[in-house]
């Protein structure tokens, strides 16, 4: 069961993204005594109290500067030729809260948040530039007629970006928080298809 958000959470959120985006964007602003506690006070509120718009925020703010990363690595060709920008920041956040919670990471700056989320960043670009392409598969016109949109939408997921299960609850964990949906899901979408295939 996905827990509720308040309206005063979700006002604390937005003033902390806010001020977030400050601390990223304005150098005087972020060197200013105190004023990097945004971004650890929001990071702290998605890890400690687990609020999907704190993390959905932080990753919002980081993005710019992610994009910024990704496209002056010196490998961003061969990690593009698997997947696209999007995808790659996505997979990189989900790495940087995977680690973040599963270390249980404790920052005090933005300067160090910014490190850890870079070095997932570099581990995801390197991955990626190491493996071969997915090939994409194209599924038939009349299977998606036939499916319902959380099937289409695992459909998309898994046959045309080339994801996996973990991948999608990991970088879709709002949408999809449960990998044995994703599963049963994806097993529906097969059914379908080998029944349009064999009826063909």
């Amino acid at each position: 069961m996905q827990e509720t958000t308040s309206p005063q959470s979700v006002s604390r959120v937005s003033k902390l993204a806010a001020n977030c985006k400050k601390e990223l964007e304005d150098a005087d602003y972020r060197c200013a005594r105190g004023n990097q506690l945004a971004t650890v006070a929001l990071l702290r509120l998605a890890t400690h109290e687990q609020d999907e718009q704190a993390w959905g925020a932080l990753e919002q703010c980081f993005k710019p500067l992610m994009r910024a990363w990704l496209r002056r690595h010196p490998h961003v060709q061969g990690a593009l030729n698997v997947r696209d920008e999007e995808e790659t920041i996505i997979t990189a956040f989900a790495e940087f809260r995977r680690v973040t919670l599963e270390r249980r990471l404790v920052f005090s700056s933005l300067e160090a948040i910014s490190r850890c989320l870079g070095a997932c960043l570099n581990a995801v670009i390197g991955a990626l530039a190491r493996s071969r392409p997915v090939a994409e598969v194209y599924l038939p016109e009349q299977l998606y007629q036939r499916l319902a949109e959380r099937e289409r939408r695992i459909a998309y997921l898994l046959f045309h970006c080339g994801l996996k299960p973990a991948d999608i609850m990991q970088a879709c964990s709002s949408e999809f928080p449960d990998v044995n949906e994703i599963y049963r899901l994806g097993a529906a979408v097969m059914r379908q298809f080998h029944t349009i295939t064999h009826t063909s």
